[in-house]
């Protein structure tokens, strides 16, 4: 009789073993129930978009340590003193070119046509020595002054291919926006002299437009971005 009820309670017996999942409870199922609300990372908060503005105001950011830009056709050609030119004409001794006997007649007395030959030797070197010297300070000062064209040439070249771009934007073509360009170009010129000018009048562009946005539809704060964001993970988790 046994051996029957065992053969019986073998049909209803499982052949193999079932794990049965424990009921989740209220906290699992909903992690927002109950004040179960998850905690962000430590040091995390809403990331804040940059700023736009802060990459256009290095444009208008010089170094101090760099030298001033200067128009090489503005410098001096000539830096004359006139303290150094009287030193160097006192060295000068036109006297000791004449010949000796004239100049020994000369200072006897009796003979006037020798001193007035003495007088013209001396006129006759100085006039041979100031040309000499206009000469070398037109010389020098040729070469100064084409250094000064080479110098200047690129940049007035540049502008005039800048004067001849027309803006793509038709707004900044127009005469009302001509002074706001003109020195945004000028200042692009200034940081980056090397750039050409249609790249010049693209990046004054991209600057300008760029600008007139900002001033439409201004970045949002912080405190903005944190209010459209949702929680405030920080507030809360500094909340006791």
């Amino acid at each position: 009789m046994s051996g029957l009820m065992q053969s019986v309670a073998n049909i209803f017996r499982p052949t193999q073993q079932v794990t049965v999942a424990p009921t989740p409870t209220l906290q699992q199922a909903n992690p927002t129930a109950a004040g179960n609300v998850p905690v962000p990372p430590s040091g995390t908060s809403s990331p804040t978009p940059p700023n736009p503005m802060d990459e256009m105001a290095a444009l208008w950011q010089n170094d101090p340590k760099s030298p001033p830009q200067v128009d090489p056709l503005t410098t001096p050609l000539f830096n004359t003193d006139p303290a150094k030119i009287a030193a160097a004409a006192a060295k000068i001794d036109f006297l000791s070119q004449v010949p000796q006997e004239v100049m020994a007649k000369a200072m006897s007395g009796t003979d006037p046509a020798a001193f007035m030959q003495v007088m013209n030797y001396v006129a006759q070197r100085t006039l041979a020595t100031s040309t000499q010297l206009n000469a070398a300070t037109i010389e020098q000062a040729t070469t100064r002054n084409n250094d000064r064209i080479q110098n200047a040439l690129p940049t007035r070249v540049r502008q005039i291919q800048l004067d001849a771009i027309t803006p793509e934007n038709p707004v900044l073509a127009h005469p009302a926006s001509q002074p706001l360009l003109q020195m945004v170009r000028s200042q692009i010129q200034m940081k980056q002299p090397g750039i050409s000018a249609a790249e010049v009048n693209r990046q004054a562009e991209a600057y300008l437009t760029g600008f007139a946005g900002q001033l439409v539809t201004p970045q949002p704060t912080a405190e903005q971005v944190k209010a459209t964001s949702g929680t405030d993970w920080d507030a809360w988790a500094n909340n006791p």
